[in-house]
């Protein structure tokens, strides 16, 4: 699928994709994907996603006609086995679908975007159409399995990302006794059944197929762009990997500290945005020169995060951040200067 995505360009020209996959309660395998297509393509992009039985509608005998046609026939099964949603109490809330269902008629083949809910109406001309999950065909017919494709919004987009931060993995330590036990309402527990209680809140229980995916070195997360960490903690959270006195590797701000001179007048933040170090010279790449650690210097094509540190929890990292993001300086001394508050 991804060769025909980059190299038929079924929707557009692709310019950055990210495949998250997940595994479904009953144990079935499906992925998020996330595309960023050219600005030149998304509005035929957008007018090719419909919400359409694709034959004619029997209104005396009230049911779709089977068309003879091959290809319209192969994707009208389709459709009919896979893209029709019926409401049930696993989507129902307070009397309404929580995806939408039914959807409102748009007779335009041409996709209108919605001000009031904020999302884009396909191509639903009948009645009958207004309960089909949105498809686009030629990537239906390829894909031959259920599919939701959507030209998004910002807004939803924020909303997406929010939802998946939320579901943030179990971390930390909880030692249970027989004393904060009962406190919990855990009594007549035993030692053993304490421990077996401690672990299941604080490990996540993975299915065969996570084991799977593991076992075989398959990312559950996968991007055409790599992200680069940036460890920006302060002076005295900083880590350094030694083995028999030999640093094996260089803290950031070590490495930010010792840059060429040619980059003084550039924060941190800037700094590592713009350009990355390495050890090795590259033949096919630019070298803008050596830092002093020996280190080449060369123009990313990374995306770079920073630690964002919470300003009510963390609040000296937050500062510290701050200062990386505004302040140039040589020394961590220059950093935390009194001048610079």
């Amino acid at each position: 699928m991804q060769l025909y995505l980059s190299s038929h360009h079924l929707l557009g020209n692709i310019k950055q994709h990210v495949v998250r996959y997940e595994i479904q309660q009953c144990g079935s395998l499906h992925a998020h994907i996330i595309l960023w297509i050219m600005e030149n393509d998304i509005e035929h992009i957008t007018n090719e996603i419909i919400t359409f039985v694709p034959t004619m509608f029997n209104n005396n005998k009230k049911k779709f006609i089977d068309p003879t046609d091959a290809m319209q026939h192969n994707l009208y099964k389709l459709v009919m086995r896979k893209k029709l949603h019926t409401c049930g109490n696993r989507c129902k809330h307070k009397s309404h679908c929580k995806y939408g269902f039914p959807f409102t008629m748009q007779p335009n083949q041409q996709s209108k975007f919605n001000n009031y809910t904020n999302q884009w109406e396909y191509y639903c001309p009948r009645h009958e159409d207004c309960n089909v999950v949105s498809y686009h065909a030629s990537l239906f017919l390829l894909w031959n399995a259920h599919l939701n494709i959507q030209c998004i919004t910002s807004s939803y987009w924020s909303y997406y990302l929010f939802k998946y931060t939320m579901e943030c993995e179990p971390h930390g330590t909880l030692n249970l006794n027989k004393k904060n036990g009962e406190r919990l309402g855990l009594r007549d527990v035993s030692k053993v059944q304490l421990q077996l209680i401690s672990s299941l809140i604080i490990n996540k229980p993975i299915s065969p197929q996570e084991a799977a995916f593991t076992c075989l070195q398959i990312p559950v997360v996968q991007k055409n762009v790599v992200v680069k960490y940036i460890d920006s903690k302060p002076p005295h959270m900083h880590i350094k990997m030694i083995i028999i006195s030999r640093i094996l590797g260089f803290h950031p701000i070590d490495v930010y500290m010792n840059r060429h001179f040619h980059f003084e007048n550039m924060t941190f933040i800037e700094y590592f945005t713009k350009y990355e170090s390495n050890i090795l010279k590259r033949l096919s790449s630019k070298c803008h020169g050596e830092d002093n650690l020996g280190n080449y210097i060369y123009t990313t094509n990374k995306l770079s995060r920073f630690i964002d540190f919470h300003p009510t929890h963390n609040i000296e990292r937050f500062v510290s951040n701050i200062l990386l993001q505004n302040v140039c300086f040589w020394r961590e001394l220059d950093l935390f200067s009194p001048s610079n508050f």
